[in-house]
């Protein structure tokens, strides 16, 4: 158990120990106030894409190697290798927030402007938990080739779709802008707990989902 767990977080922590440094030395000298919101963006964007293509390399290695299948020799239960995989995201979150939040105090901003961005990186995260789920949900049903085929065919369906509504909503930019201060006006002065707590239970829910479906 603990060596499937040692090597799910080998992947992360690669690329984090990669791409971090650079980051973390730049921020150091560039810590002013006004590229503050360029910085949460960047972390954010940073652990977005350790966290999803860790799960992703992960399940690749997984599907050359037979993984599951010699899980299935070994003394493991599909609930424990499950929870092992969905605690991977949770850990790497869990580490990159706190690194996040000892770079957000670096900067000379107030307490204000910190409480916003936890309460960022604490929605950005479930929501990434979600995505993770969402890939190993997939993975399962279909097996590492079919879910590659199907998300490139989705992410270029998605990038025509995105240009075709940028030219149609083109006189809609008011709608736009009145939904992004909705959401701008939520997450500085709203209450993202029942929103975090509904999101835990879902990947909660979506976790014995995944222990119960046979792998492919």
């Amino acid at each position: 158990m603990r060596r499937i767990l040692f090597k799910d977080l080998k992947v992360p922590l690669i690329f984090s120990l990669i791409l971090l440094p650079p980051l973390l030395w730049f921020w150091s000298r560039k810590n002013t106030t006004e590229l503050f919101p360029v910085a949460v963006f960047v972390q954010l964007s940073f652990t977005f894409i350790v966290t999803v293509l860790g799960v992703m390399l992960n399940e690749q290695y997984e599907d050359v190697h037979n993984g599951y299948r010699f899980y299935q020799i070994l003394p493991l239960k599909r609930l424990e290798v499950t929870g092992l995989k969905f605690l991977v995201p949770v850990l790497v979150l869990a580490v990159l927030g706190l690194v996040n939040r000892v770079l957000y105090t670096g900067f000379p901003v107030g307490r204000e402007a910190l409480r916003i961005a936890d309460t960022i990186t604490a929605v950005f995260s479930v929501v990434v938990l979600l995505i993770c789920a969402g890939i190993f949900l997939l993975v399962t049903a279909l097996g590492y080739t079919r879910f590659i085929q199907l998300t490139s065919g989705l992410i270029a369906l998605g990038v025509f779709a995105g240009f075709l509504a940028a030219r149609l909503l083109k006189t809609d930019m008011v709608s736009l802008a009145r939904f992004s201060e909705k959401l701008e006006k939520w997450l500085v002065s709203g209450d993202p707990v029942p929103f975090l707590v509904a999101c835990l239970a879902l990947y909660t829910a979506l976790f014995f989902m995944a222990a119960r479906m046979e792998t492919r």
